[in-house]
Parts: C-alpha cells; structure tokens; sequence
C-alpha cells in the first residue's frame, strides 16, 4: 500500500546508495500496485452518491452502472498483473538472469487498463460535475477533493506505465526518490484529502440512499428531515 511504500522508500535513506537492489523492488510492487483500487472504489460510490442526491438526468451512467462497470475493470485490471507478476516470479526463481519480457508485458497491460479505466471514469466524472454544477454548491469541496485524488492516482498510474516500461533495472524502478515522490506521496494526499474532506458530511446516509431510490420510480416525494425532501431523484428544498 501507500504507506507501505513510502515507509520502504525511507527506510533505504539510511543507506549510503540511494538505489534498490531488485529482489526489494520486486516484493514491493507486488502489493504496491492493487494499493488505490479500494480508494477508486470510493470515489466511484461518491459519483454514485452525488447521482442519487442530484438526479439520474445528470450522468448518462447509473449509480449501479458506475460501480459494476468500473469495478469489474479494475478487477480485470488487478488480476491481469497478477498473472504478469506470476509470470516473472517463476521465471526469476527458476532462471534468475532469464528474460522477463513477457511477465512484464502482462503487467504493463494490466497497469495500462486501470490507466485507461480512470482516465473514462474522469470523463463521466466531469461529465456529471458540469452538468450539475448549479446544484453542486453544498458538496463544492467534496467535488474539489475527489478531483485532485482522482488526479493523483492518474499521475500515479502514468508513473507505473512509464516504470513497467523501463523495466525491473529502469531509472524509475531502483531510484528511491521516484518510488517516494511519484507512488508513496501521491497516495499519501490522495487519501489524505478523504480525512480532511469528509464524505460523510456531504452525503447521504446509507438508509436515506434507498428511500430515495425507492420512491424514484414514482415520482414522489419523501422527508429525510426538517431540511432535506427529495422527489425522484433530486433533492429539493435542502437547506444548505
């Protein structure tokens, strides 16, 4: 995870080169790598939850739709680099001066899928955020926080890509700085900003989520609170 890597990465400033050796490298990536999908996972269940608070008529995805589909991708994605990984262990541990070519092929394109993946889900991102911007002003700092994480992971992903292409020896894999600046780092705020920036405060509640789900279909109108009444799939009256 994040801080997995950053805490690895500081450890090494206590040697006097400022190189990692590849045996570390390699067991390091390999739980580095899945670190932010359960943070992608979150920022997909916040579309999800801004969709429901504000109308279905502002995404051309569905709540369920955004989940599932990103979800899956990045499942994909995740198990894709597994078998890569897979691929380059075995082949390290059998020949250690063999070609891992094809194991770092494998893993490039799982990393690339989860690059692309983000990159789509941006997109209905600011689809949604522009659309109902007018509607937006309350939750403006959760819309502020989820853009720049969502940056930072994709800067991040563009990092692997680069770093998978150059190869376990690569300038990006066995220089510490990079690994601490360009991964640890950037997860570190990326996640960060959820602590400072509360979802919870801006969202729903769980159980006022399916009430307002279940009167969508119908069109009527349902009291969350002395502030808040919601008909279909936007929010009326709420005080802000």
């Amino acid at each position: 995870m994040a801080c997995n890597s950053l805490f690895s990465s500081s450890v090494s400033l206590l040697q006097p080169l400022r190189v990692f050796p590849a045996s570390p490298c390699l067991a390091l990536k390999s739980d580095d790598h899945p670190a932010p999908c359960f943070l992608r996972v979150a920022i997909y269940y916040i579309l999800g939850a801004l969709i429901i608070q504000h109308g279905q008529h502002f995404s051309p995805l569905s709540p369920r739709k955004c989940l599932v589909i990103f979800m899956t991708i990045d499942f994909i994605a995740i198990s894709v680099q597994a078998i890569g990984g897979g691929l380059v262990a075995s082949e390290l541990a059998t020949f250690p001066s063999s070609d891992t070519t094809t194991g770092v092929h494998v893993m490039a394109a799982g990393i690339s899928t989860q690059l692309v993946s983000m990159t789509l889900f941006a997109f209905f991102w600011a689809h949604f955020v522009w659309r109902a911007r007018s509607k937006l002003r309350r939750e403006r700092a959760l819309v502020l926080a989820t853009s720049l994480s969502m940056l930072l992971i994709l800067v991040r992903n563009m990092y692997l890509v680069l770093q998978a292409g150059q190869r376990w020896q690569g300038e990006l894999m066995t220089h510490e700085l990079y690994l601490t600046v360009l991964d640890g780092i950037l997860m570190v705020l990326a996640v960060g900003l959820f602590n400072v920036v509360f979802p919870g405060r801006y969202l729903l509640s769980e159980r006022d989520m399916r009430r307002v789900q279940s009167t969508a279909r119908r069109g009527e109108a349902v009291l969350l609170g002395p502030s808040k009444a919601v008909r279909g799939w936007g929010i009326a009256g709420r005080s802000v």
